[in-house]
């Protein structure tokens, strides 16, 4: 008997809650607001290529298998500079590991970074979010993010 009866209170709640989900109680879900556009100054004649590290405005950290800073934004016209303060060779390559971002859709390419100090920097103009990773290392080094386009640098 008491099967039977957990039985039937199954289905009353499963016919129960289809009933009240399936209900229309009349509400109706607001469209939602627009967004205000914000709009970003890009410096006129702004050119995105390698530049001199002591034009830098944000500064990134390569450690041994990691980055001190995994998303960066920086302003249009800002410069990162990557330092490989580690014991191992890196690389800053625009995309993800077997889809590189080509230079001339906004990618970028560091080169072999050895270890020990050395620098590379990188001046943005485009508005855009891009992805980069370490090519020495693409398993561990991967999915950094660069927004381009905050009205300031990170930290």
């Amino acid at each position: 008997m008491r099967r039977s009866e957990s039985l039937l209170s199954a289905v009353v709640l499963a016919v129960a809650l289809c009933v009240g989900g399936c209900i229309d109680f009349g509400l109706e879900v607001p469209e939602p607001a627009p967004r205000p556009v914000e709009s970003i100054d890009v410096p006129e004649g702004c050119v995105e290529e390698e530049v001199d590290p002591a034009e830098a405005t944000v500064e990134i950290q390569f450690q041994t298998l990691g980055v001190d800073k995994p998303l960066v934004t920086v302003a249009p016209g800002g410069v990162i500079l990557w330092v490989n303060g580690s014991s191992q060779a890196h690389t800053a390559s625009a995309g993800a590991p077997g889809a590189d971002l080509p230079l001339d859709r906004g990618g970028f390419e560091s080169g072999r970074m050895s270890g020990g100090g050395s620098q590379w920097a990188y001046r943005f103009c485009q508005v855009r979010t891009v992805l980069w990773y370490c090519r020495t290392h693409p398993a561990q080094m991967r999915d950094y993010r660069i927004v381009v386009g905050a009205a300031g640098g990170s930290p």
